[in-house]
């Protein structure tokens, strides 16, 4: 064997166990490759289920969130739109101030001229309740004047109708006289008795009304001894009425009988009327005031 070919054997050899080891190595390698393909693969499957679970969660959750964001999105226009109608409100409100301070302005200025003219009103009244007070103190006086001159008046009426009764008294007096003469004459001097009304009131002025009136004709009177009135006095008895046209003169009554506060006459003649409860009796009729 040649030189050559001894290189070549070994040659050989070296590239057997070259090749040898190779194989050993891709055998190693394979090996090493299956079980770390096993090991990703049991890897990759557990990534894949996470993967999925995550997905669906994932989408689950972007659902969700997509829902969340259609709702915030119509909340939003819903805001948007109460925004936009809160401007225009606020707008419009702004404007209504704008015109309530110009109104104010106005009814300010109206408040300051109307409260003048209230000043002045109030003058005004003042003066008229000043001018009404003195008005009606002088009505007051006129009316107190007016009465007094009605008094006056009726007290005059009563009066003269008192004088014309006591008048037609004398006269019927007198022609009882002239009367009674005439019969002295035919009976030769004899004295025939005549009664007639002679006037004796009490020595002061007393005044009373009728208390009462029974059928007979005697009339109870509301003053007696205690006012000055004595049996045997007379006293006037008249009858007043707002309309003085209806007030009268009734007649003179005589005094029959005197309690202290009370006493009971007779009508010394026939009165003009008859004479009520209320009447008035006086011991003498004056228009004195």
């Amino acid at each position: 064997m040649t030189t050559i070919g001894k290189i070549l054997v070994f040659v050989n050899l070296a590239f057997s166990l070259v090749v040898c080891a190779l194989i050993i190595m891709v055998y190693i390698a394979r090996t090493n490759w299956h079980d770390a393909y096993t090991k990703q693969k049991a890897l990759y499957d557990v990534a894949a289920a996470s993967a999925k679970a995550a997905d669906e969660e994932l989408k689950a959750v972007y659902d969700e969130t997509r829902d969340q964001l259609a709702k915030a999105d119509a909340a939003i226009k819903k805001a948007e739109k109460e925004l936009e109608e809160r401007r225009a409100e606020l707008k419009a409100a702004q404007e209504n101030l704008k015109n309530m301070a110009a109104n104010k302005a106005k009814a300010d200025a109206t408040v300051a001229k109307l409260q003048a003219e209230v000043q002045k009103r109030a003058e005004e009244v003042k003066k008229m309740e000043e001018f009404l007070k003195v008005t009606n103190d002088r009505n007051t006086e006129l009316v107190k004047e007016m009465n007094r001159l009605r008094e006056l008046k009726t007290a005059s009426d009563i009066e003269n109708k008192t004088l014309r009764f006591q008048n037609q008294n004398l006269i019927d007096k007198l022609a009882e006289r002239e009367k009674e003469l005439v019969r002295m004459r035919a009976t030769g001097g004899a004295v025939t008795s005549s009664r007639t009304v002679e006037f004796n009131p009490p020595p002061q002025d007393v005044e009373g009304v009728v208390k009462n009136t029974d059928s007979s004709g005697l009339v109870t009177i509301s003053i007696g001894s205690d006012s000055g009135v004595l049996k045997g006095h007379t006293l006037e008895v008249f009858r007043l009425d707002p309309v003085p046209s209806r007030s009268m003169y009734l007649g003179t009554i005589r005094i029959l009988e005197t309690r202290p506060h009370e006493a009971v006459g007779q009508p010394v003649s026939r009165p003009r009327a008859p004479i009520q409860v209320g009447d008035r009796v006086a011991s003498r009729i004056t228009s004195g005031g």
